[in-house]
């Protein structure tokens, strides 16, 4: 199995050049049709401000993010850990089979860095609106008479 950021390989390609104190809006999107992939940048939180186009009711800042198929997540990173960086797939088999990419900040010049995230089950209900009272059902229009 072989996979890719942007269409390049862990280790092949530009890397993303960023500056300390920089803000990165990055816009995920599985591509894939059927596997799902928890994602993150070593060393860095990453706020969802987004998912598949809509903004989110609460933002939340978390160390990694989960791309169910198909869907789609945006993300700001505050750039304030230099160093040199692998931002991709929190599974080893996946970023070793190509499911990554190089961050790098201006000046840095070490081996690219991993660390694994916590790993904090992904919960959709974080992002929505707490003040929201829960759907019930309507009341009809009418009633048909009874027989």
């Amino acid at each position: 199995m072989t996979y890719s950021i942007n269409d390049k390989a862990l280790g092949s390609g530009e890397p993303i050049r960023v500056r300390e104190g920089q803000k990165l809006l990055i816009h995920f999107l599985n591509a894939s049709g059927i596997e799902n992939r928890r994602i993150a940048l070593a060393g860095h939180k990453m706020k969802v401000i987004a998912m598949d186009g809509n903004p989110v009711p609460t933002p939340q800042t978390l160390d990694s993010i989960f791309l169910g198929a198909g869907e789609r997540i945006d993300v700001e990173i505050e750039m304030n850990h230099p160093g040199i960086w692998i931002l991709g797939g929190t599974e080893k088999t996946g970023r070793e089979s190509g499911l990554g990419v190089v961050v790098e900040y201006t000046g840095q010049h070490q081996q690219p860095q991993w660390i694994d995230p916590l790993k904090a089950p992904w919960d959709y209900t974080l992002f929505g609106n707490s003040t929201a009272s829960s759907p019930t059902a309507a009341s009809p229009d009418r009633s048909r008479p009874s027989t």
